[in-house]
């Protein structure tokens, strides 16, 4: 008998490339969540994110948040990670400067009950008053993630 180990998050990246007889070995191992091929199936909260993230990704978060810092220093830097393992999940990066390139981004209303709104997306110009970095590449992990991750972003706001 040989017994493989293979990381959590590298489990979707692999379903979807190996023979019917291996999914079904994968799915009995690891489980239906693990072997979505969508993100926002796989994640529940943000350690969740973390264990998605690249390398990269995570070592750009520990060093953010290396030292003395304040709690909405830590929330931009959990914000920033969360955009970036969204926009790593589907192979991409947010371009900036592609104005043709689709940025969703939560919208949170303020008043008087903090709490998530909608999604929105432009081509070109960015309307919101904050949090407009907090962009993803799909409508449907924006809607998802603006409600996740509110806690989050309130603390950014304090």
């Amino acid at each position: 008998m040989v017994t493989l180990k293979i990381e959590d998050k590298d489990v979707s990246k692999l379903f979807s490339k190996v023979p019917d007889w291996f999914q079904k070995i994968l799915k009995d191992s690891a489980g239906d969540k693990l072997c979505s091929g969508k993100l926002i199936d796989r994640v529940s909260g943000f350690e969740d994110l973390l264990q998605e993230a690249s390398f990269k990704t995570q070592a750009d978060y520990y060093r953010s948040i290396q030292g003395d810092r304040s709690p909405d220093e830590i929330a931009n830097a959990k914000i920033k990670l969360v955009s970036s393992v969204a926009w790593e999940s589907i192979g991409k990066t947010v371009d900036w400067k592609d104005s043709s390139q689709k940025k969703y981004w939560p919208r949170f209303i303020m008043a008087p009950v903090f709490r998530f709104g909608l999604s929105g997306c432009d081509y070109g110009l960015s309307i919101s008053g904050a949090g407009s970095r907090l962009s993803f590449p799909l409508e449907e992990m924006s809607d998802f993630f603006g409600k996740l991750l509110i806690d989050i972003y309130k603390d950014l706001q304090n």
